[in-house]
């Protein structure tokens, strides 16, 4: 009887040794931080990225003149990455026949030699590129402008215009989603927009000038 007990329980053991373990699924490492092309920007990537969460991404764009890398700083958004733990691509528009970098966003402002450049194209290839490399969660795709920055939002965001508030300084840290979904999710940071730009966003769908 205890032959038989034993030669059961090694038995059961023996079968339960067999049940594979359960295969865990990791998400390719990213092989690069440089995105946009011809307008390369470097990817601002947070210590504690894990490549298996989903994590949200902001696109910082520069005001008229200026370039990605200042209006970061300007903006103290360099230290969101860490703080709030999300990526930060900051991009630079297209130098005119001045040299000063600007975006093609509505006739307001700044495409004042009328280039034919594709910024709402550009911008949502960078998202594109930037999500295919890196676990980008898609419910928090976020976009933030400055001056010339801010207008082309209003042609980049979905739904009405961001409502106007007076920052500091006249700083602008609007935050809008870039998700249809989410249009209604507009969070200012720090601040907010400088009245003018609410003109200007009445005519966020018309053309680039």
């Amino acid at each position: 009887m205890r032959r038989t007990i034993s030669s059961l329980l090694l038995t059961l053991i023996a079968c339960g040794g067999t049940t594979p373990a359960p295969v865990i699924q990791h998400r390719p490492a990213p092989t690069t931080k440089v995105f946009g092309g011809a307008r390369p920007v470097t990817l601002q990537v947070p210590d504690a990225y894990d490549n298996d969460i989903p994590t949200p991404l902001l696109i910082l764009l520069h005001g008229y003149s200026a370039s990605g890398d200042v209006q970061a700083a300007y903006l103290q958004y360099d230290k969101l990455v860490n703080e709030a733990n999300m990526l930060l691509a900051a991009p630079n528009g297209t130098p005119d026949s001045g040299g000063k970098l600007f975006w093609n966003a509505t006739d307001a402002c700044c495409n004042f030699d009328h280039a034919d450049v594709d910024d709402v194209a550009y911008i949502a290839k960078l998202i594109t590129d930037i999500s295919a490399q890196y676990n980008v969660d898609a419910k928090r795709v976020y976009l933030s402008g400055h001056s010339n920055g801010g207008v082309l939002l209003c042609r980049l965001a979905p739904g009405p215009p961001p409502r106007p508030s007076t920052g500091p300084a006249g700083r602008s840290r609007s935050l809008i989603p870039h998700s249809e979904n989410d249009q209604a999710e507009v969070r200012i940071v720090k601040g907010g927009t400088r009245g003018p730009l609410a003109a200007q966003c009445r005519d966020r769908r018309s053309a680039p000038g």
